[in-house]
């Protein structure tokens, strides 16, 4: 038995004591450099959906300027023009290998033509096919492939395999110059009138 109630509080001082110097000496062990433990973004980090062009922020802002109306046509004039910009780029690039293919491998010429675009095919009256239909009429196994039996080998640069290819091409590109014209000279959206000129 105690002799009084204080006779342990000099023990529990010594035992808090030695845990405080316990802890603070496992600090200094810890203390080493390098990030904390827990520090960080968390592993499954969504900023890109508060701040990047899918964010909600983004979201809700294009929500709230759709609801005027001139914006609203504006924006959708904007994703028009863009849309005519790619397929004006689509055109331009597979009149640019025809032209080369025209030019370096007539042979693959044929088979470019069964897979043109047919908006080409509408704007140039068929001229395509005829060339391709010729072409394969020449030689149909290809320039390099052995003539049939009996008949008289075709020379490779045939005078009139060359024009029909130049007439196809040139056909092509006023073809593509008309669709290009249509698109310059067509009505954009107007500017509001209230916007200064910068």
């Amino acid at each position: 038995m105690p002799c009084s109630q204080d006779h342990f509080i000099p023990i529990l001082d010594e035992i808090d004591q030695r845990a405080k110097e316990a802890e603070a000496r496992e600090a200094l062990r810890k203390r080493r450099g390098g990030p904390r433990p827990g520090s960080g973004p968390p592993k499954g980090n969504l900023n890109a959906l508060k701040h990047g062009r899918f964010s909600r922020r983004h979201k809700i802002i294009l929500e709230a300027i759709l609801e005027v109306p001139a914006a609203r046509e504006a924006l959708i004039g904007v994703m028009k023009r863009n849309r005519q910009r790619q397929k004006q780029a689509e055109l331009e690039a597979a009149y640019i290998l025809m032209r080369w293919l025209a030019t370096n491998n007539p042979q693959f010429l044929p088979a470019a033509l069964d897979q043109a675009c047919p908006e080409w095919e509408a704007g140039s009256g068929g001229g395509h096919e005829r060339a391709a239909a010729n072409l394969d009429g020449v030689n149909p196994g290809g320039p390099r492939s052995p003539a049939p039996s009996g008949a008289s080998p075709t020379p490779r640069n045939d005078q009139t395999q060359i024009d029909q290819l130049t007439a196809s091409l040139r056909r092509m590109n006023e073809s593509l110059k008309r669709r290009l014209l249509r698109k310059t000279t067509k009505k954009r959206t107007p500017k509001p009138k209230d916007q200064p000129d910068l």
